[in-house]
C-alpha cells in the first residue's frame, strides 16, 4: 500500500492574494494526485487465460504470436524490440455512484491486455510482418522472460501491460516439435490417471481431425470429427475455467514436459503451426 500523505492544515491569512491562494491550492492538488498515482501493484497472471479471452481472440484473429525471448531464434526480423503500452482504467460500473463498485486489478489487467494485443497486431500488420515473436514483458526496462504468465502494473488511475516483440518476415521453423520423441500410441507417457489414459486411448480410435488436452487440475478435454478441433476444446476449457495444454494433434503427440513450453491457447498452436511463407528477395 502506498504511504499515506500527512498535510498540515491549509489557513488562508488575510495578507494573502488571490494569485498566493490559487498556487497553494494547486500545489495541495498535485501532491495528493502524486500520492494516489504512486500506487504500483505487479500482477502476474495466465496467458493462456489472456489469450483464450473472445474480445483478445477476435483482435489477434490469424496473426501469429510467440511468447518468450528464445521463440524468435533464426527469425527473419523486419522489425526489433518493437515496445507497446497497453493500458486500461479501473472504470466504476456506474460512474455517476460513487458507491457502484470498482473493478478488480485482475479485471482492468485483462483489459490493458486487450489493449496491448490491439496494439501489437496492429503495428505488427502496418510494418508488414507476417508473425509475432519473441515477446517478453518490459515495464520501463525491467524485463519478464515468462511465456506462462504475462505482467500487469496496476496503478489507482491506470493499469499497463508492457511489452517488447520482435516482428518476423514469417513464422520460424520450430527447432524440433514439442513431444516428437513420444509415440501417440504410448499411454504410459500420458501424464495423467489411469482413467484419464483410457479417454485418451479411446480418443486414439475416433476420426481426425481431432484434439486432446490435459488441464492443471489432472482432468482432461478432447475434441474429434471436426475441424475446429482445437478452438473447440479451449473454448471448453475457457467456459469451465480450466488451464489446458495441448497435449495430442491429429497423429502428433506435441505435449512439452518443460510448462512454459506448452501450447495453452488456440492462437498459440496456430502460431506453432502456420506455413513459413516464401521470403522475397526484392523487398
Amino acid at each position: 500500500m502506498p504511504a499515506t500523505l500527512h498535510l498540515p492544515p491549509f489557513l488562508p491569512t488575510p495578507s494573502m492574494n488571490s494569485s498566493v491562494l490559487l498556487r497553494s491550492a494547486l500545489a495541495l492538488l498535485t501532491a495528493v494526485s502524486l500520492d494516489a498515482q504512486a500506487r504500483d501493484t505487479v500482477l502476474h497472471l495466465p496467458l493462456a487465460d489472456a489469450l483464450a479471452d473472445p474480445a483478445a481472440q477476435r483482435i489477434v484473429g490469424t496473426t501469429p504470436l510467440r511468447f518468450g525471448a528464445s521463440s524468435a531464434a533464426h527469425a527473419d526480423l523486419v522489425a526489433r524490440d518493437v515496445t507497446i503500452d497497453g493500458t486500461a482504467a479501473p472504470l466504476r460500473e456506474n460512474a455517476a455512484r460513487r458507491d457502484s463498485q470498482v473493478p478488480s486489478d485482475e479485471s482492468v489487467c485483462a483489459q490493458a491486455f486487450v489493449d496491448a494485443m490491439k496494439r501489437l497486431v496492429d503495428s505488427a500488420r502496418q510494418s508488414g510482418a507476417g508473425a509475432v515473436v519473441g515477446i517478453v514483458w518490459d515495464y520501463k526496462g525491467q524485463v519478464q522472460d515468462d511465456p506462462a504468465r504475462y505482467e500487469c502494473h496496476a496503478g489507482s488511475f491506470r493499469s499497463h501491460v508492457a511489452l517488447r516483440a520482435q516482428f518476423a518476415r514469417a513464422m520460424p521453423p520450430a527447432s524440433g516439435q514439442p513431444g516428437a520423441h513420444v509415440a501417440l500410441a504410448n499411454l504410459d507417457a500420458v501424464p495423467s490417471t489411469p482413467a484419464g489414459k483410457e479417454r485418451y486411448a479411446h480418443f486414439l480410435t475416433l476420426p481426425k481431425p481431432r484434439a486432446f488436452a490435459l488441464t492443471d487440475d489432472g482432468s482432461w478435454r478432447f475434441w474429434a470429427d471436426t475441424p475446429d478441433a482445437v478452438d473447440k476444446l479451449f473454448d471448453d476449457c475457457a467456459r469451465l475455467h480450466k488451464r489446458c495444454w495441448l497435449y495430442a494433434v491429429d497423429d502428433s503427440v506435441v505435449w512439452d514436459t518443460d510448462e512454459p513450453r506448452r501450447i495453452a491457447s488456440a492462437a498459440q498452436w496456430r502460431s506453432v503451426t502456420a506455413p513459413v511463407a516464401p521470403k522475397d528477395e526484392h523487398q
